[in-house]
């Protein structure tokens, strides 16, 4: 699952951050005071940004769910997301991106605190194996939180800030138990 988040986490920022449409830093109207400059306006389709081979590798059969709808007009944030779910090899896979776009005079900054604040799932269970770190080299911050549940399922999530834009990527995998007749 790990390796699944990692490639796909890749493939969502790659074609999606890098992907969106640089801004030049520069406000509109009078005196309006300096801000940080936004890399992205806008966002892709999330459900088209993985390819076909990638989604078969990691989710054979996967059904896609309806990308969510945008955030209404004048919301200093917009949001999209897609799920794929696969039932295939005795095994119930869910992968889940959304990726939100922060924009305004403080694009960058609530991005960031958006990025800081909802990491709570970083806060694990007390007993609960798992392994949370941070992701050098991908976007402005990143990190990587592997759940195990039992023998049988494994939740790898994977939050990105990059710029004025957070991604976040959930892989879980779940051996579907196997029934016998007497």
């Amino acid at each position: 699952a790990t390796a699944a988040v990692a490639a796909v986490g890749g493939a969502v920022i790659a074609m999606a951050l890098t992907g969106g449409k640089p801004t030049d830093g520069k406000l509109t109207g009078g005196n309006a005071p300096a801000a940080e400059p936004l890399a992205y306006r806008s966002l892709p389709g999330t459900c088209r940004l993985l390819s076909a081979s990638t989604l078969s590798r990691y989710l054979p059969g996967a059904i896609i769910s309806p990308e969510s709808d945008p955030a209404p007009p004048g919301n200093p944030q917009q949001t999209t997301g897609c799920a794929w779910d696969s039932i295939s090899s005795g095994h119930d896979r869910m992968l889940d991106i959304t990726i939100a776009l922060y924009g305004g005079l403080n694009g960058v900054s609530d991005a960031h605190e958006a990025f800081e604040s909802g990491n709570t799932w970083l806060a694990v269970a007390e007993g609960s194996p798992s392994g949370t770190r941070a992701v050098i080299g991908v976007g402005d911050e990143a990190i990587a939180d592997t759940e195990y549940a039992g023998t049988s399922t494994q939740e790898t999530m994977l939050t990105v800030r990059s710029s004025n834009a957070v991604a976040s990527i959930s892989y879980s995998d779940s051996a579907i138990p196997q029934t016998t007749d007497s």
